[in-house]
């Protein structure tokens, strides 16, 4: 495991522009495919030569694509359960169901645990192009209601400004951040009591877990 300091969101324009056409391939590409592999198929069955020749390379496309998103979503799914798990299983943490968002593909997770007054996010990072296909850099972040700077909702994409000036927001998109954001409003209204820090115990522990796991750790020099 490493620790690095840095900006989660330092990532190159070749990251960036690889991870908008893998999005555009995933919407789009695989869908395509699908139907030429179908087409190929029907009329391969008719003894259609062309078909017969393409069908196969239609055929590896799609299954080494599914394969590829299947993979980086179980990987992605799996970081973020080893962090969530543990702070649910020592009751660090428990947020409702209904203010839990996790992206469909793992990238990110944000909830709220509202009787305690906590914010947990762990998010896999944009810091290079190797972790797009093969992800091992991950933010875990806990906040109680003192702790970060303010939060702005724009759509669906939060953005938790968190007052540290090497990682100074964070952001996750998801249908359901309106309503996260109007609860997690509504906490710092409220007057909470806390026995112990959230922030630090959450990085202590992250650090346990990112290294029991080999993955990077991407933490603030200033917790």
């Amino acid at each position: 495991m490493a620790i690095k300091h840095s900006t989660p969101y330092n990532g190159s324009y070749l990251y960036k522009l690889s991870s908008v056409l893998f999005g555009m391939y995933a919407a789009f590409g695989i869908p395509s495919i699908l139907v030429y592999t179908y087409i190929a198929y029907s009329a391969k069955g008719r003894g259609n030569k062309d078909a017969i020749f393409w069908f196969p390379i239609y055929s590896s496309i799609l299954i080494i694509s599914l394969l590829t998103i299947l993979y980086v979503t179980y990987k992605q799914r799996k970081h973020i359960a080893l962090f969530l798990n543990h702070f649910k299983k020592v009751e660090a943490f428990s947020p409702l169901k209904s203010c839990e968002c996790n992206t469909l593909f793992g990238t990110n997770y944000a909830g709220l645990d509202i009787d305690k007054g906590v914010l947990l996010i762990i998010a896999h990072t944009e810091s290079g192009l190797r972790n797009l296909l093969a992800p091992k850099d991950i933010v875990v972040m806990g906040f109680d209601v003192n702790s970060f700077k303010s939060a702005e909702l724009s759509g669906q994409k939060l953005t938790i400004y968190t007052g540290k000036p090497d990682i100074p927001f964070l952001v996750i998109s998801h249908r359901k951040m309106p309503a996260l954001f109007e609860s997690l409003s509504a906490m710092r209204n409220r007057p909470y009591v806390y026995d112990n820090s959230f922030p630090g115990y959450v990085n202590h522990c992250a650090k346990r877990i990112a290294d029991e796991n080999n993955l990077n750790l991407v933490m603030s020099r200033f917790n």
